[in-house]
């Protein structure tokens, strides 16, 4: 009789209600007790791995994630966990976390009808997770990973020829005829900024997809992200959906479509390059409203005052670089991106809830370039040609009058500016030069009113102190 090829051989199911683990900080000096920096607390964890006789397949669910500060003396509830997975806009609780992976053999009587020939599917799906900005939480964590991960008197360079020798190792052992598929999905990622015990800003994702395809020595990355906010979370006075509070939302159906592959230059198949990238991009309007963005420019500053860690940061990273090994790629890219709508609403006093409004519409950016040779002769050399340029960029105004009288008007309109690029590699003896620029701009036509004159007069005022943060000297962080 012909044997079930979904009968499972061995299985084996494991559970965990709750897992905690704490993590700690010792003196060096030894002479006080370890601190607790924060507890990390997952609820409901399932494996479920079965074999069968054409494949193996893994199942993995974590059902809520939570890390809890103690780095922060006493603070509030809602400041309580840096990281947790609940949604507060639904108010439900679904897996934080469930990954599929399956691993077919060829010989697998539906490889290529179900599988499609891929040996090695992996499926990840997360649902919500929240993340909160608490500078001296973070940049004590930053301090703890680059001390405890990071050796600085090891000489990086001495062991550059080891790890390509492993790398080249690695890569001759790999079959070239693997092919591996990955795909995730993210429903939602909000990340809080909380200032000293405020609650500053929100940040949100919704809706990201990314898939990755691997086979031998050529991959696939795509990426689609939806929904991209920040709202302002100090004037609670004002609903979310009003301009005030919306200081950035995407105008359009998708915030990136995105594509990156790279190419085996052995392969018949070979483009003329070894990557490629692919680009496309609704575009984002920001709210300019001084008081929230002079707010989250203090926050950002303050991470600045922990010169030591960033310091200690920058270094690893430098030592990193130095192992990177470069070589001449060719890249294509093809990219397309709608650029900022940027509006700067007149901040007064009133019972309306319109405002007047000056609003810049940055165009459309391009950027792509083609391999072509040179010239129509046999042995001609292959340059590099670049378009890229700005298009429809336009400055207009709102102003808001009695009986609800309405006025726009344009200040420039439809200006385009386009670059075209020729480089080639540098040869001796060579009469044409390497790179050739050549760029072309529409006609600018200014056309103001004393009213706009008037609003640009007072923005000019107003937009500096966004970015005049107040000196705050007497601030100390303490992360030893």
């Amino acid at each position: 009789p012909t044997k079930d090829i979904n009968q499972r051989n061995f299985e084996f199911k494991f559970k965990v209600d709750k897992l905690q683990g704490s993590l700690y900080r010792s003196d060096p000096d030894g002479k006080k007790q370890d601190q607790l920096l924060v507890d990390l607390i997952a609820e409901s964890f399932d494996l479920l791995f079965y074999q069968r006789q054409f494949d193996m397949v893994a199942e993995v669910s974590l059902r809520t994630l939570a890390v809890e500060d103690h780095v922060e003396e006493n603070p509030s509830p809602e400041f309580k966990n840096l990281i947790s997975s609940e949604d507060h806009e639904t108010n439900e609780q679904q897996n934080l976390f469930s990954l599929k992976f399956i691993k077919v053999n060829p010989e697998h009587p539906e490889f290529m009808s179900t599988y499609e020939g891929i040996a090695t599917n992996l499926d990840v799906s997360v649902s919500t997770i929240n993340l909160l900005v608490t500078r001296k939480t973070l940049l004590t964590l930053l301090d703890f990973v680059m001390v405890t991960f990071t050796n600085p008197g090891e000489p990086q360079a001495n062991q550059s020829p080891t790890i390509e020798s492993t790398e080249a190792e690695e890569s001759s052992a790999q079959p070239t005829g693997d092919k591996i598929r990955i795909k995730a999905q993210l429903k939602r990622i909000a990340i809080i900024l909380n200032n000293d015990g405020i609650r500053l800003a929100t940040l949100s994702l919704t809706s990201a997809e990314v898939g990755i395809f691997l086979m031998g020595k050529t991959m696939r990355v795509g990426a689609r992200l939806g929904n991209l906010s920040l709202l302002d979370d100090v004037n609670q006075g004002v609903s979310e959906k009003s301009s005030l509070r919306q200081l950035v939302s995407i105008q359009g159906d998708e915030l990136a479509d995105f594509r990156y592959e790279t190419f085996d230059s052995t392969s018949e198949a070979y483009p003329g390059y070894d990557t490629s990238i692919y680009l496309r991009s609704g575009s984002l309007k920001v709210n300019f409203v001084t008081e929230p963005f002079r707010k989250i420019m203090e926050f950002g500053v303050k991470f600045g005052k922990m010169q030591a860690i960033m310091n200690a940061a920058r270094q690893a990273a430098a030592n990193q670089a130095n192992n990177i090994q470069e070589r001449a790629s060719k890249m294509h890219f093809d990219i397309r991106i709608k650029t900022p709508i940027v509006a700067f609403p007149r901040m007064v006093i009133t019972d309306s809830p319109e405002r007047d409004v000056l609003t810049a519409y940055l165009g459309e950016l391009y950027a792509s370039n083609e391999f072509l040779p040179l010239d129509d002769s046999k042995d001609s050399d292959t340059a590099n040609k670049l378009t890229a340029g700005v298009h429809n960029t336009r400055l207009t105004s709102t102003f808001n009058y009695p009986n609800d009288q309405v006025e726009e008007l344009d200040l420039i309109d439809k200006v385009d500016l386009d670059f075209r690029i020729t480089s080639a590699e540098h040869k001796p003896g060579y009469k044409r030069p390497d790179t050739e620029i050549e760029g072309s701009m529409s006609n600018v036509n200014l056309r103001i009113t004393e009213a706009q004159l008037k609003f640009i007069l007072e923005l000019s005022r107003s937009i500096p102190e966004a970015f005049a943060t107040d000196p705050d000297d007497e601030i100390e962080e303490h992360v030893k």
